[in-house]
């Protein structure tokens, strides 16, 4: 299991190497989509920060107080956050899953990325109106994304 900052500085590296700069929002909403799709594929999550329910959806409060000062600029510089190197016995796995959900969700705006989030019976939805910015429980992310998956599967 990783760092949220690991994961967040692949996000922002990719963005960058693409041209196409991740805002903070982006790149909150990616690595909640990453840690949701770990949970459902490998059953752990790829990184061990907690999850909160605020109001433009999911939200790593550690990832948030170290992008803030970025507001809603695209972030340009590839030392935006310290960087540890990913495990080595993870890697692979890691960078595959990071590229994934890059190719998928890279091109959404913070605006989309966030509605994703927004809809009916998603866990910030379940979470957000039970009780206002608390935190987003790994089981439920993980029933939500193996649903994901599953209907994924189903169509193909």
């Amino acid at each position: 299991m990783h760092s949220v900052l690991q994961i967040a500085d692949a996000f922002i590296r990719l963005g960058i190497e693409n041209n196409k700069p991740l805002t903070h929002l982006q790149v909150q909403k990616l690595c909640f989509l990453a840690q949701g799709y770990s949970l459902a594929i490998s059953g752990e999550p790829i990184f061990r920060q907690e999850i909160k329910a605020w109001p433009y959806g999911p939200v790593i409060p550690y990832l948030y107080t170290r992008l803030k000062r970025f507001g809603g600029e695209p972030i340009r510089d590839k030392e935006a956050l310290p960087t540890f190197p990913l495990k080595e016995e993870n890697q692979s796995y890691t960078t595959s899953l990071i590229d994934v959900i890059y190719s998928g969700y890279g091109d959404c705006s913070g605006g989309e990325l966030s509605n994703l989030t927004h809809l009916p019976d998603t866990p910030w939805d379940i979470v957000w109106n039970r009780e206002k910015f608390s935190t987003i429980p790994t089981s439920l992310i993980k029933s939500y994304y193996k649903n994901e998956l599953k209907d994924l599967i189903d169509v193909e």
